[in-house]
């Protein structure tokens, strides 16, 4: 089910592939090829703030490059995307062009919900919208 309601961000441990996340991922697409991920503005307003140490938490170091998360979830965009043929392109392409989850066209919501959920789905993309009656 895709909802209106969506968040401005996300963090990667928080990404479960639900649409809204797909969705909010597809509009980072270019950031997450670039090996960086999108910097939660919210707090401060100013990028060049959101790598420092907040007052009161100290900074966790992480065993991983600050690239790989980014990497492997774009990655994995890219596999689900590929499996929906040109109804994904659509969706990538609308995404990027800031259309709202809910004015998406038809093929797009129907490519997002392939590509949405924890894992990929087994079946082909013909055969499950043959099944859902798509």
């Amino acid at each position: 089910m895709i909802t209106a309601i969506q968040k401005d961000f996300w963090e990667p441990r928080e990404i479960y592939f639900t649409p809204e996340q797909m969705y909010w991922l597809l509009e980072h697409y270019l950031l997450l090829s670039m090996g960086r991920w999108p910097q939660d503005l919210r707090d401060t307003g100013y990028t060049e703030l959101a790598g420092a140490v907040k007052a009161g938490k100290s900074k966790v170091r992480s065993r991983r490059a600050p690239f790989e998360t980014p990497c492997q979830i774009k990655a994995e965009i890219d596999k689900r995307l590929a499996r929906t043929g040109i109804e994904g392109k659509l969706l990538l392409a609308e995404a990027q062009a800031g259309i709202g989850i809910m004015l998406l066209q038809a093929e797009s919501k129907r490519a997002l919900l392939y590509i949405s959920g924890w894992r990929r789905k087994t079946e082909r993309y013909s055969k499950w919208r043959w099944r859902r009656r798509f």
